[in-house]
């Protein structure tokens, strides 16, 4: 990082709207003009929304009836990553600095910003941890991650102290292909996701964790900070930048992503692949850590002699890599151990299913 022991700005935004909970860091990073000072935001919301990366196709990722029936707006964000449940329970920390005033290597930028915030969760009793690329994890379990973006003049990061999370409305709002999968997700986010409220069994003033966060900001950046309040440049881009993120057109622009499954962190995924074989529809429902299968659940309208073997089917994908060939051969080994039967299903449909979740193409 170039050196500097000028201030750092600090803007305080407790109790925002959601639009501007968003708004405020593009609106400062814009604006950013040569001398602009960097800028570290404070923000919370007043009440829930879902927040998609900017690669994301709304249409695609989120179910829209699910957001429109629970009352939660949808805004597109200019960094990149999935789309998260933001709420009053979360306090986001956003720096927006001049550019060649952080790290230049993706990786040590994300362990600059994160630094601080684990170093708050240590104070608190909670060991939070770097979990790169750009996750905060306790104990295996993620309370956090990281998105950073190029803005104008601005480098941008972003994240959030976690007080709480809510895990079932979370996977409500996902698009996902059944309601085997949305309970998965639930249970799997439930599962590998914390916040400070279920690692301390208590309530916590978010006032007191703040302050602990900006004085560790401080030390990680070795520069003072100062609170300070918006210029006249950077209101009206805010006032321009409320517009644009606010319009259907920003919001619901199609792209031309198609991603696989549902990111829990870094190294957590739910998928769900369906395949149609002879003998009928194989539906393989995955929860896949660092690129193995964790747990496997099959269904389908398929034959299986002895019906009782399905257990093995599963049991057998338990620590198989997460791909079409190893899905095959992991389950033509146990057709070949054990003797099973399936009329028009070979252990190369199981891959296909595999194929499917992970959004590839057989033949």
């Amino acid at each position: 990082m170039a050196g500097s022991t000028d201030e750092i700005r600090v803007i305080t935004a407790l109790d925002v709207s959601p639009l501007r909970s968003q708004a405020l860091y593009h609106a400062v990073a814009e604006a950013m003009e040569g001398d602009g000072p960097d800028t570290i935001l404070l923000v919370r919301p007043t009440r829930a929304y879902v927040c998609i990366g900017f690669h994301q196709d709304a249409q695609r990722e989120l179910d829209l009836d699910a957001c429109a029936s629970l009352q939660l707006p949808i805004i597109r964000r200019e960094v990149g990553g999935g789309a998260v449940l933001l709420d009053q329970h979360q306090v986001f920390l956003q720096w927006v600095f001049r550019a060649g005033r952080l790290p230049a290597s993706p990786l040590d930028r994300y362990r600059l910003f994160i630094g601080p915030l684990t170093s708050t969760y240590g104070s608190l009793g909670v060991d939070g941890v770097y979990r790169p690329v750009n996750d905060v994890h306790v104990a295996g379990r993620k309370i956090g991650g990281a998105g950073a973006a190029r803005i104008g003049q601005s480098e941008v990061l972003v994240g959030s102290i976690m007080f709480d999370f809510d895990a079932l409305t979370m996977s409500k709002v996902l698009r996902v292909p059944s309601e085997k999968m949305r309970d998965k997700v639930a249970s799997t986010m439930s599962e590998y996701v914390t916040s400070l409220h279920r690692e301390l069994g208590r309530e916590i003033g978010q006032d007191e964790v703040v302050s602990q966060y900006l004085g560790n900001a401080s030390g990680s950046l070795q520069r003072p900070l100062a609170p300070g309040t918006l210029s006249r440049r950077e209101l009206m881009a805010l006032e321009r930048i409320e517009k644009r993120l606010g319009s259907a057109s920003w919001t619901y622009r199609r792209t031309s992503r198609l991603g696989a499954g549902v990111k829990v962190s870094e190294d957590v995924t739910v998928l769900e692949g369906t395949h149609k074989a002879p003998a009928g529809l194989v539906q393989l429902l995955a929860v896949v850590r660092s690129g193995v299968i964790i747990e496997a659940q099959v269904f389908g309208d398929f034959t299986l002699i002895p019906q009782s073997a399905l257990p093995a089917i599963e049991s057998s994908l338990q620590g198989v890599t997460a791909n079409p060939t190893s899905v095959s051969d992991a389950i033509a080994a146990l057709y070949a151990e054990v003797g099973l039967d399936s009329p028009g299903l070979e252990p190369g449909d199981f891959g296909a299913a595999m194929a499917a979740a992970l959004g590839e193409t057989t033949r």
